[in-house]
C-alpha cells in the first residue's frame, strides 16, 4: 500500500470541485466510505494490509529506540518536523491528483515514526503498544492567502517554490496516546530547506 490508503475524489459527472473549498463533511464522508470498501475487500481476500514505511529504520529512529532501550523510560513528547519548498511533482498541486497536500504527502512520513516509536516503547514496557486516542489537527494554504498576495506584490516572496491550487501547504498535527504522551507533528511546503527532525523527551 503506498499513500493515500484512499480520499474523496468527486463522484463521476459531480460537477462541484474537490479541494479545499468542498465541506468537510463532504469529503470526510467519502474518504470514509472508500476506506470502508478497502478494509471490505481486505477482509475477504483474507490478507495482511500495511503500510511498508522505510522511515522506521533511519539511523536516527533506531538510534532513540536503543536511547529508549537503554534508558527504560518512557517517551512523554515526540516532535517530528519536515520542510520542502514545494514539491518537484506537477501532480501535488491538485486535490483531485492526489487527495492531499503536504499533510498527506510529507506528513505521514513523520506521523508513521511517532506511532511506530510509541507501538515499540510499549511493546517493550507494557507487553502491549501505545495507541492513539485522539488526534487534532490544522491545515492551511499560506501560499494563496492574503499575507502572501501582499508579500508577493512586494517581491518578498521570490524563495517560495510552493504553487498548490487547492490543497493545503502547511499541517499542525497533534496525537494524543493512551499513556497521555503526545506527538506533534509539522510539515511545510513554504521552507526555503528541507529538515527533518524527531526527538524523544524521556
Amino acid at each position: 500500500m503506498e499513500k493515500p490508503l484512499t480520499g474523496h475524489f468527486g463522484e463521476p459527472g459531480d460537477p462541484e470541485p474537490i479541494g479545499l473549498k468542498v465541506p468537510r463533511t463532504k469529503v470526510r464522508e467519502g474518504a470514509r466510505r472508500n476506506a470502508a470498501a478497502v478494509r471490505d475487500a481486505v477482509t475477504r481476500a483474507g490478507v495482511k494490509f500495511c503500510y511498508a514505511e522505510n522511515w522506521v529504520y533511519a539511523p536516527p529512529i533506531d538510534k532513540m529506540r536503543r536511547l529508549i532501550g537503554a534508558s527504560k523510560g518512557s517517551i512523554l513528547e515526540l516532535r517530528a518536523e519536515e520542510n520542502h519548498s514545494g514539491s518537484n511533482s506537477v501532480f501535488s498541486r491538485d486535490w483531485k491528483n492526489t487527495g492531499g497536500g503536504a499533510l498527506l504527502r510529507m506528513g505521514v512520513h513523520s506521523v508513521g515514526a511517532c506511532l511506530h516509536l510509541k507501538q515499540w516503547e510499549g511493546a517493550q514496557r507494557l507487553g502491549r503498544g501505545i495507541r492513539p486516542v485522539a488526534v487534532t489537527c490544522e491545515v492551511a494554504d499560506l501560499v494563496n492567502s492574503d499575507a502572501a498576495t501582499r508579500a508577493r506584490a512586494t517581491g518578498a516572496n521570490r524563495w517560495i517554490s510552493a504553487d498548490s491550487i487547492d490543497v493545503e501547504n502547511c499541517a499542525n498535527l497533534v496525537i494524543q496516546f493512551d499513556d497521555g504522551s503526545r506527538a506533534n507533528v509539522i510539515v511545510n511546503d513554504n521552507g526555503s530547506a528541507a529538515s527533518t527532525r524527531a526527538s524523544p523527551r524521556s
